[in-house]
């Protein structure tokens, strides 16, 4: 059945689910495939491509190591893992101004109503997602030459495969350009750029499904399958679960009489099942794609725990400044971002210098007297201080912390700032009776600030590919490019609970409600939309929290109540967002309004009326970071 060992299977999806799957099948149509291009850059086989720096703005090479820059597109070795060499664009530069730089492919005859143009591509750095262009002309070179056909306006961290159809160019002499657009970026790559006939089967496949879930008969088990190959006949998206059990998933609209369907190249789809669960057990899973023929292509395998409430994981990092080897965690910590998603929550303790020279821009005393360690970098999941991971690979650690009972929830309903004091509520609920009389059981609160602007350098000794961006920057990483996310502030109750938050006598599945004000902590460099609170029901006695929320504190003029919330997302409204429009669809059985608002607060759309589901026309909104509120739920998008 599942042959490997928990830890291995798991270390396995954490580092295939940090990613978007990439599945290559072998069948190919009899026909033959016309192809106008293929170009895999690693045997310099782009001179036929033009290379055009139009900004001609001094780049910011004190940024780097271990590549060679050159003001246009060059070829680079060693990005991120990727095998062989690839295409890349760097778009740190002296002014603030957009790079302007062209990767323009030969001259091309497309005589196939069914070409394509394919490609694979990634943001080198995490904190700094590219844009670039896609545009085509009938022969020219020159940037006015040129139409636009697609606009990616921020690029994954992880590689990309995209498709674009080029169906519109049938009969026609083009050439196809990359244009790199970012304004103070990192690194754009490109790879793989292919023009002709698709004829593999390749599905790209994100794990959606919520790592933790709370006990119930099923849980959801969901995915995002994109088709970035040939056209697919499919019978269905099957899910494998324990026990033999296999679950099968057609789209809505397609007939029950009919025996397949189309996924077309560049489609996607969102399969949702419902897969037994039993309590504090690993349930397991695997999907494919099966074609009408019977074949099959594996999209994902992997699997999720149960517990009596979905567990939110507390991540204490503990980091400095002026620790060399501290960088080199980030990739870990980045794939159990990506893998749990909102589960997660990451708060970044950093320590002062030995030597007293230490700006005190970073250090929060409360918690790095409370983080004990003897080693940096060290990592606590769920503040379990005897088995720290000093390493950033020790999945074994993460793994136990998983396998915990979780016999608490704690919901943040709301929290905002008046710049001063931060004022919110949350409530704390248990799955069994306790007897608190001596106050073991507390609320707990704790603030980190999203980004801090920090002066201070950070040491930087990754000299491994592995290490991602870290292998590029520098050893000393300056602004702007010294990322310090997710600084801990505080505040008083971070390690001792609050006294007497919780009743002496506690019900099991009875909500307590805990309304709380608390000053904004000191050291915070920014209140506007840089503040988060993190709550968390916490055993006094064993000093560990039984389960967390974290919410985004709203400043002045930003609605109340915009974060996350620790709900199953089939309890939730989706919200689907594109191009042109937002479309919103709640739950069945529940009806809700709409309200979009723009970063800084104001209020840019609404639908007023509650209704099952709504579409709302985005054509007039810039390019931006929105907020979308749904009923009570937020969610930040970006156009």
């Amino acid at each position: 059945m599942f042959p490997h060992t928990m830890t291995g299977r798991l270390r396995r999806a954490l580092r295939a689910t940090a990613l978007a799957l990439c599945l290559a099948g072998a069948q190919a149509p009899a026909a033959a495939q016309q192809v106008y291009l293929d170009t895999r850059f690693s045997n310099n086989d782009y001179r036929d491509y033009v290379l055009t720096n139009v900004d001609e703005m001094p780049l910011q090479s004190q940024f780097f190591k271990n590549i060679t820059l050159k003001s246009t597109w060059f070829p680079a070795d060693g990005v991120n893992n990727h095998a062989g060499r690839v295409m890349a664009s760097c778009s740190l530069r002296q002014y603030d101004l957009p790079t302007d730089n062209w990767l323009i492919t030969p001259l091309l005859h497309i005589d196939v109503h069914n070409a394509f143009l394919a490609w694979e591509a990634q943001s080198v750095h995490r904190y700094r997602p590219e844009q670039y262009e896609v545009l085509v002309s009938e022969g020219g070179t020159e940037p006015e030459d040129f139409t636009l056909l697609l606009r990616v306006d921020g690029e994954t961290y992880h590689w990309q495969r995209r498709v674009l159809s080029l169906a519109a160019l049938a009969g026609k002499d083009v050439r196809l350009a990359f244009r790199h657009t970012t304004t103070r970026g990192y690194l754009l790559a490109i790879d793989n750029v292919y023009v002709g006939q698709l004829a593999d089967v390749r599905l790209q496949t994100t794990d959606l499904t919520l790592h933790s879930a709370g006990l119930a008969d099923t849980a959801p088990v969901e995915a995002r399958v994109q088709n970035v190959g040939r056209d697919l006949q499919l019978q269905a998206i099957t899910c494998e679960a324990d026990g033999g059990q296999t679950f099968s998933w057609r789209p809505a609209d397609v007939p029950a009489d009919q025996t397949a369907w189309t996924l077309p190249a560049g489609a996607e789809v969102q399969p949702r099942f419902d897969v037994p669960v039993s309590l504090h057990t690993y349930s397991h899973y695997t999907l494919h794609a099966v074609e009408a023929d019977g074949t099959r292509h594996a999209l994902l395998a992997d699997s999720l725990y149960t517990t009596r409430y979905p567990r939110t994981m507390l991540l204490d990092k503990a980091t400095a400044y002026w620790c060399t080897s501290c960088p080199t965690v980030e990739p870990f910590i980045y794939h159990l971002q990506d893998r749990m998603g909102k589960q997660l929550i990451e708060v970044v303790t950093h320590y002062p210098a030995n030597n007293g020279n230490d700006p005190g821009q970073l250090v929060c005393e409360t918690f790095h007297t409370g983080i004990v360690t003897n080693n940096l970098p060290a990592m606590f999941f769920d503040r379990d201080m005897q088995n720290p991971d000093y390493s950033g690979r020790d999945y074994t650690k993460f793994e136990a912390a998983v396998q915990k009972p979780c016999n608490a929830l704690v919901t943040l309903q709301q929290a905002s700032t008046d710049g001063q004091l931060i004022t919110g509520s949350l409530t704390a609920e248990f799955a069994e009776a306790l007897d608190n009389s001596q106050d073991k059981y507390r609320v707990a609160l704790a603030v980190y600030e999203k980004h801090v602007d920090a002066v201070v350098p950070q040491s930087n000794n990754a000299t491994l590919t592995k290490y991602n961006e870290f292998y590029f920057l520098p050893a000393t990483i300056t602004a702007p490019l010294n990322n310090y996310v997710h600084v801990a502030r505080g505040t008083e109750s971070a390690f001792a609970g609050v006294p007497a938050s919780l009743p002496a006598s506690i019900e099991p599945a009875q909500p307590y409600t805990y309304q709380f004000t608390i000053p904004v902590p000191e050291g915070v460099s920014a209140v506007d939309n840089n503040l988060v609170l993190v709550a968390y029901v916490l055993n006094v006695f064993s000093k560990t929290p039984l389960n967390a929320a974290q919410l985004a504190v709203a400043g002045p003029g930003v609605p109340e109540g915009i974060g996350s919330v620790q709900a199953s997302p089939a309890a939730l409204p989706q919200c689907r967002m594109s191009a042109a429009t937002c479309h919103v669809q709640f739950p069945q059985g529940q009806s809700g309004t709409v309200q979009v608002y723009a970063a800084d607060g104001r209020k840019v759309l609404e639908a007023a009326q509650p209704a099952a589901s709504h579409t709302l026309s985005l054509r007039h909104l810039p390019q931006g970071t929105y907020v979308v509120r749904m009923g009570s739920t937020a969610q930040v998008v970006v156009r």
